[in-house]
Formats: C-alpha cells, structure tokens, sequence
C-alpha cells in the first residue's frame, strides 16, 4: 500500500512528465500584435478561469483552452500597442484534469521531489537543470530552476514554476523571462506570486 507521502511524489512526477515543461517552446508559440487582448481565459469547459496580473492579457490565439493550456504576456505584448509593465515575463499555464490537485497538505512532499534527481529532469521537459530554491506557502510550492553547462537552452536568470490547486485540479504555472528584457529571479518569483493571486482571485471557492 503506499503512503500518502509516496501517493503525492507520484502525482507529482505524473503531473510534470504530462503538464508541457518546456518553457522555451512558449516564447516561439506567442503571437505579439494583431490579436484583440482579453484579460481571462476559461479553460477544461469552463473549469477554471485563468488570468494574470495587471497590465497582463490571455493570448487565445496561441492557447489551448480543451487542454488546460494558456498563455499569458502583458497586454502590450500581445497587442503590440503600449508600453509593457516593469515585471514583463512570459506566463504559462496548465490546468490539470478533475483530481489531479496534489498541492494542498501535500506541499512538503511535492517540494521534496522536485529536489531530486527525477523531479529535476521533468522540470524542464529533460533539459539538465539544477533546482536553486524552493519556496512553500499554504497550497503552493514555488520552485526556482536554471540550465546547467552545456544545455542548447540556459535558463538565466532561474525560470520559476508554481504549483497550487483549484477546484480539485494541479495547476502548473511557469514564468520565463524574455532574451530582450532582464528580470531578476526575485522578480520572477514576486510575477510568478501576482499570478497565482491573479488565478486565484478568479476561481473564489474551488481553492482545493
């Protein structure tokens, strides 16, 4: 029988081999200029609404709402009108299905494995990484990670990921910096934060 600590590494090992790690693939997938902003984005049938921060848009040409999936970047981006925020970072989502949620009471167990060797490799869809912090609040476990030497794709500064749930599903979100704007790894993780307070905002009641 396993124990509820092992249960919630194998949700967590579950949920990043399935969830699209690979946060560079995102910044190709972003469609700037030409596309009317919409600052939310329903997504699994209307399961959980997903938006960001202000100054922040959903770009629905380049996310897939049936499969949980969402991009997020400031509206000026997405517009190519304005200017953009002074935290201008590319968001990713991903909503997993009705009873992935594996954060809630579970927040030791899932920052553990993302320190270990497999919990490494999935963080970034098996580009070698090395995870430089990790950060638990009350349903959220906050996860700071770079490219090692040699990686076709460094992560510098770290790309931060947080995972939290709603509604009785994980909720996967990465931040990723863009080549052209430099952000620190502590402002990176204060967007990743807006983010999930944004989601979260949105979802009242389907916390867990």
């Amino acid at each position: 029988m396993l124990t509820a600590g092992r249960a919630a590494l194998l949700a967590v090992a579950a949920a990043l081999s399935g969830c699209g790690t690979d946060l560079g693939a995102p910044l190709a997938r972003l469609q700037p200029g030409g596309n009317a902003p919409s600052t939310s984005l329903a997504l699994r049938d209307g399961a959980v609404t997903v938006r960001g921060p202000d100054s922040y848009c959903v770009d629905r040409t380049a996310s897939r709402p049936a499969d949980g999936f969402a991009i997020i970047a400031s509206c000026a981006r997405i517009s190519g009108e304005g200017s953009p925020p002074a935290l201008d970072a590319l968001v990713t989502v991903q909503v997993g299905t009705l009873g992935s949620a594996m954060v809630d009471g579970s927040e030791a167990a899932v920052a553990a494995y993302v320190r270990t060797p497999e919990g490494q490799a999935l963080l970034a869809d098996g580009q070698a990484v090395s995870v430089s912090d990790v950060m638990q609040q009350p349903g959220l476990v906050l996860v700071a990670f770079r490219g090692t030497t040699g990686t076709t794709d460094p992560l510098s500064p770290p790309a931060w990921r947080a995972f939290f749930d709603i509604g009785g599903r994980l909720v996967t979100l990465g931040v990723r910096p863009y080549p052209d704007v430099p952000l620190t790894g502590d402002a990176e993780r204060r967007l990743a934060e807006q983010a999930v307070s944004a989601i979260r905002a949105s979802n009242r009641g389907q916390r867990s």
